[in-house]
């Protein structure tokens, strides 16, 4: 029976999230950061672990459940623990600021354009 909840639970996701994809027709990357903060919200909210019962390993390898480990590991870290939480802390600043340098570095490659007559080539179809 764990086998019909993970295939159902994680069929039900995918087919959400393409039908997500293919109606609003976002990008693969706004899709996963959608799912990864539904993933924390519904751990906040006390939902994953209801789902983790029913769908067990359909859940747990979506994008899903990697908001609710970081949730957790976020949640555990700050517990109580001061050099856990300097450490969580510590690598979400260096993530941050490694993003905010690639993205200052980072530079478009121009677009190319074809030749009329290349573009009525029938080599080109």
């Amino acid at each position: 029976m764990d086998y019909v909840g993970a295939f159902v639970l994680g069929g039900a996701i995918c087919a959400i999230f393409h039908a997500l994809m293919v109606i609003t027709k976002l990008d693969p990357p706004k899709l996963l950061i959608i799912g990864f903060t539904l993933g924390a919200l519904m751990t906040v909210f006390g939902v994953m672990p209801s789902l983790m019962q029913f769908g067990g390993a359909g859940l747990m390898i979506m994008v899903v459940d990697a908001g609710e480990a970081v949730v957790g590991a976020t949640m555990a870290a700050c517990a109580g623990n001061f050099v856990v939480t300097v450490i969580v802390l510590g690598i979400f600043a260096a993530v941050t600021l490694l993003g905010i340098i690639a993205g200052c570095l980072w530079k478009p490659k121009p677009e190319v354009s074809q030749a009329p007559d290349e573009a009525a080539s029938p080599l080109n179809s």
